[in-house]
């Protein structure tokens, strides 16, 4: 097996020059050892045909102990359900490989079950494939190709983006009677709060369907306020915490942005519900409402740094939505930013944002869609590049703080 070498595009970011690994999606530290994971995932890719939904990097194989594979290969020999078909370690160039390293990824591949172990420093790789019945391990030349390990019934299956729901139509979304038997039926407790007014259901399907849409919204970079909106990364699975305990798990439409001191981020998108809680230990009594969450992830963090609560947060007119938000901020642990010193923030920053008096009653505008009709990239891209302009200031300030809390307590 020969790992091929590949010019991977670096971006700047908060902890310096980062790569975007497409099988987790996100910016990761460009290391010598991540470089050669990165040309062994396009070598799996271009010379053995595996999609990127069969790859997975630094993969957990263990909880207990905690153990994390560098690159897992998933497939199948015989149309069922996913099972691993290798395990990949890789090691920096350099690095000479070593019977240490056979043990240390025959731990990962008996975690998992795997048929295959390689070990690679992008130089020299090793390939064993696991004898079951003569329980021993004997070098081979190469791993399957993808077409060899899966066939063809389960390519279909298993590869292609899982088209869920059959997006709704504009008349279906007019219609009191459809959208009550499918939020009932469907949406509920997914991306519709139980408790949430029925007025914002055609807004927040609408939107769901069309952030987990398949086509990409654009192909050249958009400026916005500065900032500038390089890639559409499509829809990856990712998990997310808040401040106060939750933790939403979806498949997010991700953004990766630049911006306007050149360092990048990935930002994502998700529509879905909070939980209805009646004397929980941990969350109380608390409606059902639905949310357009905003998450950042960079190679130093992932989390939700905005999540707008469409019931409260959305006027609705005649005609179209206009989505807002008045400033309220946590700061993870440390407890809450006044709402005024947010939207002076932002106003300091980006005055178009915001209307009105920072200190009495004003808001953060993030624009308008329109109702009635089948949504769009073009009707959605105002409040999109808003919310991710708003989101990365919201960052900005909770760094701010936290910096200025850290100061304090070293005194």
């Amino acid at each position: 097996m020969e790992i091929k070498r590949y010019r991977h595009r670096t971006h700047k970011t908060s902890v310096g020059r980062c790569v975007l690994d497409p099988s987790r999606n996100r910016l990761v530290r460009f290391t010598p050892e991540e470089r050669v994971r990165q040309d062994t995932v396009f070598t799996l890719i271009e010379d053995y045909g595996y999609p990127i939904r069969c790859i997975g990097t630094e993969e957990t194989v263990s909880n207990k102990p905690l153990l994390r594979a560098d690159i897992v290969l998933w497939g199948n020999s015989d149309g069922g359900d996913l099972e691993p078909i290798a395990v990949v370690e890789c090691k920096a160039s350099g690095v000479d490989l070593t019977n240490d390293h056979i043990d240390q990824t025959w731990r990962y591949c008996d975690s998992v079950g795997a048929r295959y172990m390689v070990i690679t420093n992008g130089t020299d790789t090793w390939v064993l494939e696991k004898d079951e019945a003569q329980d021993l391990l004997r070098l081979v030349e190469d791993i399957p190709s993808f077409s060899e390990s899966t066939p063809g019934s389960w390519t279909s299956q298993y590869v292609e983006l899982d088209e869920g729901q059959a997006r709704p139509t504009a008349l279906e979304l007019a219609d009191e009677n459809w959208l009550e038997e499918q939020v009932r039926e469907i949406y509920a407790g997914w991306i519709i709060g139980v408790d949430s007014d029925s007025l914002i259901w055609p807004l927040a399907i609408n939107m769901h369907h069309l952030l987990t849409d398949s086509q990409l919204f654009f192909d050249e970079p958009i400026s916005w306020l500065g900032y500038t909106m390089l890639e559409d990364r499509w829809i990856s699975r990712h998990a997310f915490g808040n401040a106060a305990g939750g933790r939403f798990t979806g498949d997010y439409r991700s953004f990766l942005v630049e911006d306007p001191s050149g360092k990048c981020h990935m930002v994502r998108f998700m529509i879905c519900a909070t939980g209805h809680y009646q004397d929980n230990p941990t969350f109380g009594n608390k409606k059902g409402r639905t949310f357009l969450n905003v998450a950042v992830s960079d190679a130093r963090s992932d989390h939700n740094s905005l999540q707008l609560c469409l019931d409260r947060f959305v006027a609705i007119g005649p005609k179209e939505y206009m989505l807002w938000h008045d400033g309220r901020m946590a700061v993870g642990n440390r407890g809450r930013i006044h709402n005024a010193k947010t939207l002076s923030f932002v106003a300091d920053r980006q005055p178009s944002l915001v209307v009105g008096d920072p200190e009495n009653r004003a808001r953060v505008h993030l624009g308008a869609i329109p109702r009635g009709k089948l949504l769009a990239w073009g009707d959605i891209s105002e409040v999109v590049l808003n919310a991710t302009v708003y989101a990365l200031l919201r960052d900005d300030l909770r760094n701010k703080v936290g910096r200025r809390k850290r100061r304090r307590r070293k005194r």
